[in-house]
This record gives C-alpha cells, sequence and structure tokens, in this order.
C-alpha cells in the first residue's frame, strides 16, 4: 500500500522520525520474532510490544491527569474489534507486538510502501474461522466486518504469526510487501545489541533508517530548502544577504552531519508517575561524526547547581566535553569558511576557528545556566557560570575575539555591532566588563527585520561578564549587574542540589539507567508560560483587544512542584537523549491549559455581549412589523435537562471502604461535586464544602467525586484536612447524567425526594451556594 493510504499515520511516524535518535553499534543475533519478520532496508518501524499491557501502562500514567478520562487500550480494542467484527478478539494475539512499516520505493518518484503488522495466533485459523474473512485472488483475504468504520482490509500472510493488512485498493502494494518480507535480509541483523533489547522490551519503540534516508532524498532536502530560501528573498525586509549566508551554512551542515548519521531509535516507557522517552542517534563507523561522539570521562559528578537559578523556567548543567566541543566547532568555522564568497571572511573565520579552539582549552570541567522570559527589554534573562583552568587566557582571548567577530558579522551581513567594555567596576576582587550589542539602525523601511529586532531587543541590549581565578560569570537582562555580584557571593563549597534540577537529576536516576553524562536540564513549562505572559505584555502583543484580554492572568494561584527533566550523553559514536515528564508535571500543565481556555472563553463570551446590539425604546416601540433580530444565547448546559428528573442511583466506594449509595440518602439533600486535585477552581471550592459538611448539618451529604486514582486522592484529602466522603470513580462505572460530565468543578444539588434540583458548572461563591441549597426542600 502507498504512503497516501496512511497519510495520518505516515505524519505521526515522520514527525517521530525526525527527532530520533541509537545506541553503540556493536551488532548481535536475535532471535525476536518480529525483528526477523522485517526486511533489513525498512525506511522505518514503529512498534508496540505486548499490545494491552503496554496501553494499560500508558493508561494508568494518564489517570488523573487527562481532563476527559479515557481509556486507550479500551479504545483501541474497540476499534480493533470492530474492524475484524469480533469484539471478543479472537485469533488476535493481544498480548502480541503490533508494528507499522515502511519500505524503499524501488523506482524514482514512486511513493514508500507501507505495511501493518497485526499478531495473530495462528493466521491460517484466524482467516479460516473468522466468518468475515473471504478468500481474494492471489492468496490474499478479504476481511469485511459489519458496521466498520475501518472499512476493509486485505490480508496477507506474512508469517504464522503475523497478519499483513492494508486497504482493498492496494492489492498490488500489499503483494510488493509480502514479497519484500520473505527477503533475507532482516532488520534483526542490521541492529546492535542494544537496540534489539530495547526494540524487545519498551513499550513503544521506533527505529529509521537515516543512511539510506539521506541517500534517497538528500537531493530533494536541499532543493526544498533552495526553494524557501527563493522565496524568503522575494520577500524582502532588507536581510537576504543573512539569509543567504545562513541558507549556506545549513545546506552545508545538513550535508556534513546528516549525511554521516547511520540509525536512529526512540523508546516511549510510561509508568505509573512518570513518562520517559529515550532518543538516541547513531553515526556511521568511520566518520567525522562518530569521531565527534566520543565521551569525556575526565570529571564525574555536577558541583555547580548552586549557581543556578530555581525561579527561572530553565535550569541547566553540562560537562565540557572537549573532544566534542574541538570537533564540532572545528567543523562548523570550516563550514562557514565555505559559506561565504569574501576572502576577508574567510580570513577572519580562520582566526575565530583558532581563538575558539584556545578558549575551550582554557576551560574548565562544567558549565551551569539559567534561563527565563521576562518583562523587560530584551524580554528574557540569562545566567551562566563557566568553569576555567586559565582565567588570564580567557580574558585576552575575549578582548580578541570581539574584534573578529565585528568584522566577520560585517562581511557576512549582520547587522549587529559588539562592543567590549573592560574593566568598568570591580567587586570583592573580581573585575566587571561588559558587551554591548546593538542592533544596526536601517533607514530602509522595508526592513521589516531589523524593525523587529529592534522592537524585542531595544537599541542594544548588554552582557555583564566578571573573572575570578577559577570562574567565568556571563549575566544578562533585568538587574544583570546585581544578578552577577550574587552569582560571585556564592559559597566555594559546594552544595547539594536542590530545586527544580534536584527534580531532574532524582527522576533519571530513578530510571533503568542514567543518560546525563554529558547534561542534565529541568524546564519548567509553568514558568516557562507565565514568563511568556509577562513578555508578551511588555512587548504589547494583544494589546489591541484591550485590558481584558490577558490570558494569563489567572496563573498566578498555579505553583509548579515538578518539571519536565532531560538529561543525555555521547560515547562510542552514538548520542542519547533522555525527556521525560513526571505525571505530577503532566497535571499541572493541564490545568494551566484549562485555565487559559476559561479565561479565553470568558473574554470571547465578553466580546460577544458587547458587540450585541441594545433594543432600544424606538425600535421597541416603531411600529414595525418585522421582528427584531434575537439576542444571541450562550449555550445551556445540556446536564441541565436532568433538572426535576430522579438522580439515577449510583453505588460508590470511598476512600475508606465505606459504600455510599444515592438510593439510601432520601431524606437529606445531597451535593456531587465531581472534582480534581489539578483544578484549580475545584481546589477553590473544598474549603467552601468543608464549611458545609461541618455546620452541624445532618440533612446534608456532601459527596466529592474524582476520577484520578486513590494514591493522588488520599494524601491530598488529609492535606486539605477534608470532612466529607471522597470517592475515587471510573466514567465504565457511572451511568448518565454522571458519565456526560466534561468540566469542572460540577455540582449536582439533589433534594431530600432524590430529584435533581440543579447542575452548577464552575467556581461559584458560598453565599450562592447556600442560597441555592435553601431553596430546595
Amino acid at each position: 500500500m502507498n504512503s497516501r493510504t496512511f497519510q495520518p499515520l505516515g505524519i505521526i511516524i515522520f514527525s517521530l522520525v525526525v527527532a530520533l535518535c541509537a545506541s553503540p553499534g556493536v551488532h548481535a543475533a536475535n532471535d525476536d520474532a518480529l525483528l526477523n519478520t522485517l526486511p533489513g532496508d525498512c525506511m522505518f518501524c514503529v512498534r508496540v510490544n505486548n499490545f494491552n499491557e503496554s496501553l494499560g501502562k500508558l493508561d494508568s500514567y494518564l489517570a488523573g491527569a487527562s481532563p476527559i478520562p479515557v481509556s486507550l487500550a479500551m479504545m483501541a480494542n474497540m476499534q480493533l474489534g470492530a474492524a475484524i467484527g469480533d469484539p471478543m478478539l479472537t485469533g488476535i494475539d493481544q498480548g502480541g507486538n503490533f508494528a507499522a512499516f515502511a519500505l524503499f520505493p524501488e523506482t524514482e518518484g514512486a511513493e514508500p510502501l507501507i505495511g501493518i503488522l497485526v499478531p495473530v495466533t495462528d493466521y491460517k485459523k484466524f482467516i479460516e474461522t473468522n466468518p468475515n474473512c473471504k478468500p481474494a485472488e492471489n492468496g490474499l483475504t478479504l476481511l469485511t466486518a459489519p458496521n466498520s468504520m475501518q472499512g476493509d482490509f486485505l490480508l496477507a500472510r506474512a508469517s504464522e504469526k503475523y497478519a499483513l493488512a492494508g486497504p482493498p485498493t492496494e492489492k498490488a502494494a500489499i503483494l510488493a510487501v509480502q514479497k519484500a518480507l520473505t527477503a533475507e535480509s532482516k532488520l534483526a541483523k542490521r541492529l546492535s545489541a542494544d537496540q534489539t533489547k530495547a526494540a524487545a522490551t519498551a513499550p513503544v519503540w521506533a527505529y529509521v533508517n537515516l543512511a539510506k534516508l539521506y541517500d534517497k532524498y538528500n537531493k530533494d532536502a536541499l532543493a526544498m530548502l533552495a526553494i524557501t530560501y527563493e522565496e524568503m528573498a522575494k520577500a524582502g525586509g532588507g536581510m537576504e544577504e543573512m539569509m543567504g549566508f545562513q541558507f549556506k551554512m545549513l545546506a552545508a551542515a545538513f550535508k556534513e552531519f546528516a549525511g554521516e548519521a547511520d540509525s536512529a531509535t526512540i523508546a516511549l516507557t510510561p509508568e505509573p508517575t512518570i513518562l520517559s522517552v529515550d532518543v538516541a542517534l547513531q553515526a556511521k563507523d568511520g566518520t567525522d561524526l562518530s569521531k565527534m561522539l566520543v565521551a569525556d570521562k575526565s570529571t564525574d559528578g555536577y558541583t555547580l547547581s548552586r549557581y543556578l537559578d530555581n525561579n527561572d523556567a530553565v535550569n541547566g548543567l553540562m560537562k565540557m566535553n572537549r573532544p566534542l566541543m574541538q570537533k564540532f566547532y572545528g567543523k562548523m568555522f570550516d563550514i562557514m569558511e565555505a559559506a561565504t564568497n569574501e576572502s576577508s571572511s574567510k580570513e577572519q573565520t580562520a582566526k575565530m576557528k583558532s581563538l575558539t579552539q584556545k578558549m575551550i582549552a582554557a576551560m574548565g570541567d562544567e558549565v551551569s545556566i539559567s534561563y527565563s522570559y521576562a518583562s523587560s527589554t530584551p524580554p528574557f534573562k540569562m545566567q551562566e557560570v563557566i568553569e576555567i583552568k586559565d582565567s588570564a587566557a580567557m580574558k585576552a582571548l575575549m578582548a580578541e575575539g570581539m574584534d573578529y567577530a565585528n568584522t566577520l558579522y560585517k562581511d557576512m551581513g549582520i547587522p549587529v555591532e559588539l562592543k567590549y567594555e573592560q574593566s568598568v567596576s570591580t567587586y570583592k576582587d573580581a573585575t566587571i566588563d561588559v558587551i554591548s550589542i546593538s542592533m544596526g539602525k536601517s533607514d530602509d523601511p522595508n526592513n521589516v527585520m531589523r524593525k523587529e529586532l529592534e522592537k524585542i531587543y531595544g537599541d542594544d541590549f548588554k552582557y555583564y561578564m566578571a573573572q575570578t581565578n577559577d570562574k567565568f560569570f556571563i549575566t544578562m537582562g533585568p538587574d544583570s549587574e546585581k544578578t552577577l555580584k550574587s552569582l560571585i557571593d556564592q559559597p566555594a563549597l559546594v552544595s547539594a542540589p536542590s530545586g527544580d534540577i534536584k527534580i531532574a537529576m532524582d527522576a533519571l536516576q530513578n530510571t533503568p539507567y542514567t543518560p546525563y553524562d554529558d547534561f542534565v536540564c529541568s524546564v519548567n513549562v509553568i514558568k516557562l508560560i507565565k514568563g511568556m505572559g509577562e513578555m508578551m505584555r511588555t512587548m504589547g502583543v494583544h494589546a489591541d483587544m484591550g485590558p481584558g484580554f490577558n490570558m494569563f492572568s489567572s496563573l498566578e494561584s498555579i505553583e509548579p512542584k515538578s518539571c519536565l527533566v532531560m538529561g543525555g550523553t555521547v560515547s562510542d559514536g552514538g548520542a542519547s537523549l533522555r525527556v521525560a515528564v513526571p505525571k505530577q508535571h503532566l497535571i499541572e500543565v493541564v490545568a494551566m491549559a484549562m485555565q487559559i481556555q476559561q479565561k479565553a472563553m470568558k473574554v470571547q463570551q465578553e466580546m460577544m455581549q458587547n458587540q450585541q446590539p441594545d433594543m432600544t425604546p424606538q425600535m421597541q416601540n416603531s411600529g414595525s412589523s418585522q421582528s427584531p433580530t434575537p439576542i444571541r444565547e450562550v449555550p445551556r448546559n445540556p446536564l441541565l435537562s436532568w433538572v426535576g428528573k430522579p438522580a439515577p442511583d449510583m453505588k460508590m466506594t470511598d476512600l475508606y471502604g465505606k459504600t455510599h449509595r444515592i438510593s439510601r440518602l432520601k431524606g437529606k439533600k445531597v451535593i456531587l461535586d465531581f472534582w480534581a486535585t489539578w483544578c484549580p477552581p475545584c481546589k477553590k471550592a473544598i474549603p467552601d464544602l468543608i464549611e458545609l459538611a461541618g455546620n452541624g448539618n445532618s440533612n446534608l451529604v456532601i459527596l466529592g467525586l474524582s476520577n484520578e486514582a486513590t494514591d493522588i486522592l488520599t494524601p491530598f484529602a488529609k492535606e486539605a484536612k477534608i470532612n466529607y466522603p471522597i470517592i475515587a470513580y471510573n466514567d465504565k462505572n457511572v451511568s448518565a447524567p454522571y458519565n456526560k460530565v466534561t468540566a469542572i468543578p460540577t455540582l449536582f444539588l439533589i433534594d431530600s425526594e432524590g430529584i435533581i434540583q440543579d447542575v452548577l458548572t464552575g467556581y461559584h461563591e458560598p453565599e450562592e451556594l447556600r442560597s441555592r441549597l435553601k431553596e430546595i426542600k
């Protein structure tokens, strides 16, 4: 089947592939059935191991985080059952390994062939016993399931344990893929021992053949890059010279690095409290890239965490891998030299290359960096600390580098000028220097890019720098000089990591392996978005929509307790990266997204109301026979259709094992509060409900229902001192209207006769809630 047939799948896989990254290249034989089925020259392969178990793990991770409870395992099995016309999935190996893969086209201009492998207990028995299977031409089988939303499928035998599936319109492609599966070369022989192990054990695993992808499509990629440059140059903006140089650099870097990559893999591992994504890149043996990706084991552990600012969104620690840095920057300067046509630029580039190599040699073993957006010009802040071995050499090299850089920028058409002011002040025996970076003015009214740069950076912006015997300090942003002095004031003794960077280190240490020999980084998405809001306000973004339009104004109530985690290392011609998302941070990000959504909906609603015409007395008494246009009403909450109806019974067990039934609560007023621990409006309402429950009113019962796991709810309820029953429920086990709740908090108010009297969505002031309770009997 061709790639158009599975376009959505192709897009998903391609987006994964772009970021993929693989382990050391020691190849070994293996007996993995799936790897021994797939051809050795696959373009890519994505597999889900132990299908139901892996989806169950993902469900466990998402439980309590997703605003709309959904079971991926249940959905997948329902879709699969509908596709084969058998909800019991008879003949499907539900504990097997599913796979999607692509093969390179044999002819120029043709599209890749896509294959889907479905694990079966016995292929021959499956097609003979499934009543929806009918024989087709060339030994294929037509699977026609009634009411299948996926349509019909053609099946071919891939092996005794695998069915090759595709649409009936792609018979020739299916036969071509089936034939390719019989090739002697198998993917199992191409993978290293580490890759093979990950392929068999990771819940979700993907592989891409970068070497053959480059050979097949590098000309197309370079042509697309050239077209992109031409289109941008046509648009003008006064930066054509600079863009031309940058595109030359990009094209040269693509040929240099992408052409030396061999393969890439990605492994996704969900656990109850964290989701890990391991990405790896493997270079071709003997290439410059493989020689560049080598480990530097001169130091162990990190010592500069005390210089990080936990108030910032991004905090990172990096080892100075000198072999990697010297070879990488050497290669980049070679590419830069080849991209320029000016002899003076080539000379300056060569000097900068030599200077950079000397600076790397003068550096120490570690770097710390903190970064965040800010309400200032420029709209961000940064602080960096670099260990140095030769302070005098570093200072001399900095001064020399400014002259080279200015000449180089000028020759390349880059509108930047650097000004280096040495010894502007001293602090505790450290001299403070300043680098001012100014954006060149332009008289060209069409120079849009330069005007935007001036808007962001102002007339210039400054780096403040200071050196001690063993440290080089750099700061930028608001209060740079004050921040610089606070870094110098830090005690020399190494302190234990704290804040976000400690969360990152702990998360990486608690995973199967620790891939952060070269760097570890924390990214706090909540702090990042809050900072972005500050930056947008400073730059006047959305100012034309009025002061009420500030979607970030409600985020102050979210205090993050976790962060995104990153760590990586290079060794043996490969690079590895781990990105981990703790469940706590996912819950925080979802809460933030819901707050922003609610804010945007409120602003939109206010704008609609302001745009509605008033029905003036003249209109009402004009005597016209034409009826006025009715004012558009806000959609009614569909749950309100249950008002006046008996509340359906529901059996519930609270966190302490006590059973509650709605049918047994007649004679009392009942509040069913659907809520979540990550929901700010829900948490705001809890003290009000605690007060209502604690007023000694024996005629009122409050039940809090959340679809989160008990291990999340129990400590939260204890910490919040909740004095009413909390129930962990599952949408699958409740009936309407309770399973129709789509926004939280949602409160069902039920009277003493068991009739639903109101459904309240969102936070309501305690006075309003008490008043409403008094109105019902």
